[in-house]
C-alpha cells in the first residue's frame, strides 16, 4: 500500500523459535518506521498478565504437537507468494504419497495461507508401509517464510549507463 515495505533487518530466537528481531518500514526510499524487538521469558516477580482492553484471550488452536514432521517430504510444493510468516496446512495423502486434499488451519496472512494450500497439493511424501503394505495418512505442512529483501522492490540498472535509473 503506497509503496510500503517492510525490511527484516535481524533476526534473534527464543526458545528455538526465530523471530525478527529488527525491522523497517519504508515508504518509497524513506523510512518511516524502524523497531528492535526482544523476547524475554516473564519475570516471576509478575503476579498475572491482564490483556489490554478490547483484546480477546483465545487459546493456541496449533500447539506445539502439529509441528513436528513426522512424515518424511520427497518432493516439497513450490511457494509462491511475497507474504511473510507462518501457514500450517492440514493434509490427507494417499497410498502412493501424493496430497489428496489440504485444508488450511492457520495463516499469517490470507495470501500466504493460499499459497501454503497449493505448496501442499504439489508436495509428494514418502508412502507410509505397514508390513510392507502402503496406508494413507493424514499430516500437516508447515510453512515458515521471512525474508529480509522485497523481492517486489528491485532496482534495475540499464546496461548504458551502469546506475540505478
Amino acid at each position: 500500500m503506497d509503496d510500503e515495505r517492510v525490511v527484516y533487518e535481524a533476526w534473534g530466537e527464543f526458545h528455538g523459535a526465530r523471530y525478527p528481531s529488527r525491522w523497517a518500514l519504508y515508504r518509497g526510499h524513506r523510512l518511516q518506521e524502524e523497531a528492535a524487538v526482544r523476547v524475554d521469558d516473564l519475570d516471576e516477580s509478575i503476579v498475572g498478565f491482564d490483556p489490554p482492553p478490547g483484546a480477546v484471550a483465545r487459546p493456541n488452536q496449533l500447539g506445539a504437537e502439529p509441528r513436528n514432521q513426522t512424515h518424511e517430504i520427497l518432493s516439497k510444493g513450490r511457494v509462491t507468494t511475497y507474504s511473510f510468516g507462518e501457514a500450517l496446512v492440514k493434509v490427507s495423502v494417499d497410498q502412493s504419497g501424493r496430497v489428496r486434499h489440504a485444508e488450511l488451519l492457520d495463516a499469517d496472512d490470507r495470501s500466504l495461507g493460499a499459497a501454503a494450500v497449493s505448496a501442499a497439493k504439489d508436495t509428494v511424501y514418502m508412502p507410509y508401509e505397514v508390513n510392507g503394505q502402503r496406508l494413507p495418512f493424514e499430516t500437516t505442512f508447515l510453512v515458515n517464510q521471512w525474508s529480509s529483501i522485497d523481492p517486489m522492490y528491485m532496482p534495475a540498472t540499464s546496461w548504458q549507463s551502469r546506475s540505478p535509473d
